[in-house]
């Protein structure tokens, strides 16, 4: 029943994804050296992971349709695969804490698609790469945020809301939206509405949101708790 009421809530604030998937190309990682050999571009790998994320980050998925879902799996399988050869053959401790921190977080996006396309163990793995960045940079509002919003989206509403909170409480603004979410779960429609002044107040052309909003406080919109 969590789920149910999460995914009618997430619909409240979640657009479809304008833009068509771009699907992932290992020969477009690769960039030619004057040698004749071939480097790796960090660059267009976390723009695959930037694009995978755009339509499997949250759940419900956005893709166009079943043929571009399948391509999306099939590119997480894929990008985890070279994202942990880096992580163990190429990646040392002498990187600098923001470039690791940079690679860790489109590291795990690929986890967290995975989490949402069903495979077993992804979870788990992307929350041990957040946790890893977080005991090294406990107060990055963009770790914690980014964070909690996966625990919510995988339904972990408690771990989540301790996690976005913190980010709150180190001045993060976009943990708000999240926290509403939590809040119109359970029920606390007031708070819910409070935390949405907020995120709009800060996110002014979120349109979803305000919308939301609107609708919330003029009564349009009624989230209501289904019993079975």
């Amino acid at each position: 029943m969590t789920n149910r009421i999460l995914i009618a809530i997430f619909a409240l604030f979640s657009a479809l994804c304008a833009e068509p998937y771009s699907a992932y190309s290992n020969d477009a990682i690769m960039k030619k050296n004057p040698n004749g050999g071939a480097n790796l571009d960090i660059a267009k790998l976390y723009e695959y992971s930037d694009a995978l994320c755009k339509h499997a980050c949250e759940y419900p998925l956005k893709f166009d349709s079943e043929d571009e879902a399948e391509q999306g799996y099939n590119d997480s399988m894929l990008m985890a695969s070279v994202f942990e050869y880096i992580n163990k053959e190429i990646i040392t401790d002498k990187i600098d804490a923001k470039d690791r921190t940079q690679f860790d977080m489109k590291f795990a996006q690929i986890y967290v698609s995975q989490h949402n396309f069903d495979v077993l163990g992804a979870k788990e793995k992307a929350d041990a790469i957040y946790e890893r960045i977080l005991a090294r940079d406990s107060q990055n509002t963009e770790v914690l945020t980014t964070y909690g919003e996966f625990l919510l989206n995988s339904t972990r509403t408690d771990k989540a809301k301790e996690i976005l909170s913190r980010a709150t409480e180190l001045g993060a603004k976009r943990p708000y939206l999240a926290l509403a979410a939590i809040e119109l779960m359970n029920q606390n429609n007031a708070k819910g509405i409070e935390y949405l002044e907020i995120y709009c107040a800060e996110f002014k052309d979120d349109e979803k949101a305000k919308t939301t909003l609107e609708g919330l406080k003029s009564g349009d919109i009624i989230i209501e708790k289904i019993e079975r």
